[in-house]
């Protein structure tokens, strides 16, 4: 049995300067996540054999020196732990370039380094008496063919697992820099275990005899981009391959949400604050974008005060739009199927007898006059 720990597009020096007055505090988490995935690797109980790191370990080509020493020293404690590590370049960790931080330290990396730049067997492993054969590529332009996309992978065929290792684009062809790679390909090749990097979003497939994998990314990079928070195991074993996810409990793993909030669907910015307290954590990067005709004013600065405490960082983004002043008297006096629906609506709510009652009143006035045709300005 062989267990991997596979990691990929950590993204280490990037500066998340959107987070305005907490960037400092987080990219510091953030660039801490490394020794998170390590303690997990060098725990015994998690019985960790080999670490893949495949491709964008750094956000850029060229580091800071003193990132650069933090990385190469969580990778020796991984050496020291008699864990075999494998740091496969990837396209913002480019190594293409004189000044990339794997040509400046190829001669002191610990573990393997893949710095080929056409598909190959990169090392042959004996890990619990398995023998494990490891192929790779490290994109590097004007030497690395990606136009037409590789369609021979290596593989020997001989007894033991056959692990491939590429930060690249499965099925999309994105341009040479993303490393495009066809599935088929790939599939032929008969490989056991296929660690890919680039795409950011999690994603698992049959592939050929065994599985390719994306594990995502660990940690957020934006709205857009909200990170897993999770690391990726896969165990080769007799019974052939199966893999987990497992969540990483580090500060570095904010998760980063977009939250669309209807804030007519609330009887008060009370009830509304209330609404959006329940569904904020203390770990959130949030941002909640508020829709909809609320029959009350909503106050974003005031809201994004109201919430803070309850989550890492918050922006309120007020896409909501009021109906005009006077405008639901003016529905109830209409001769119409609209102005009906407001009276019956406008009796009910004079009539209600507690809180929730009222609320619900109030959500199916809002609803109704959408369906209605109620709109903000009418």
């Amino acid at each position: 049995m062989v267990r991997i720990l596979h990691v990929a597009d950590l993204h280490l020096g990037w500066e998340p300067r959107f987070l305005g007055p907490k960037a400092e505090e987080w990219q510091r988490r953030r660039d801490d996540l490394l020794t998170a995935v390590v303690d997990y690797a060098v725990a015994p109980e998690h019985g960790i054999d080999l670490v893949l790191i495949v491709g964008d370990l750094f956000d850029t080509h060229k580091p800071g020196p003193a990132l650069v020493n933090q990385v190469e020293a969580q990778l020796r404690r991984l050496v020291e732990h008699r864990r075999q590590v494998v740091t496969v370049p990837g396209n913002h960790d480019e190594i293409s370039y004189p000044d990339s931080v794997y040509r400046q330290a190829a001669g002191v990396w610990p573990g393997i380094l893949v710095q080929n730049p056409q598909p190959d067997l990169v090392a042959t492993l004996n890990i619990r008496d398995e023998t494990c054969y490891l192929y790779s590529l490290a994109y590097t332009g004007g030497l690395t063919r990606t136009d037409p996309p590789i369609a021979d992978f290596p593989c020997n065929g001989q007894p033991g697992w056959h692990i491939a290792a590429f930060h690249g684009s499965l099925n999309w062809n994105a341009g040479d820099r993303s490393l495009p790679l066809v599935e088929a390909a790939l599939g032929r090749a008969g490989y056991n275990y296929v660690a890919l990097g680039h795409i950011h979003k999690r994603t698992e497939r049959v592939l050929g005899r065994g599985v390719a994998v994306y594990p995502g990314g660990l940690a957020a990079k934006g709205w857009s981009d909200p990170g897993t928070g999770r690391l990726t195991v896969a165990t080769l074993s007799g019974s052939g391959v199966r893999t987990e996810t497992v969540v990483l409990d580090h500060p570095g793993c904010c998760t980063c949400r977009t939250l669309e909030v209807d804030a007519g669907m609330y009887g008060s910015a009370a009830e509304l604050t209330d609404g959006l307290k329940a569904r904020l954590g203390q770990k959130d990067i949030a941002c909640v974008h508020l829709t909809g005709s609320p029959s009350y004013p909503v106050e974003p600065q005031r809201l994004q005060e109201l919430l803070a405490p309850c989550c890492y960082y918050l922006e309120v983004r007020d896409e909501t739009a009021a109906a005009a002043p006077g405008a639901l008297e003016a529905w109830a006096r209409e001769a119409t199927l609209r102005g009906y629906f407001v009276r019956r609506m406008k009796a009910r709510l004079a009539a209600v007898h507690d809180e929730r009652e009222r609320r619900l009143v109030s959500r199916a006035l809002t609803w109704g006059l959408k369906a209605l045709g109620g709109e903000a300005g009418e």
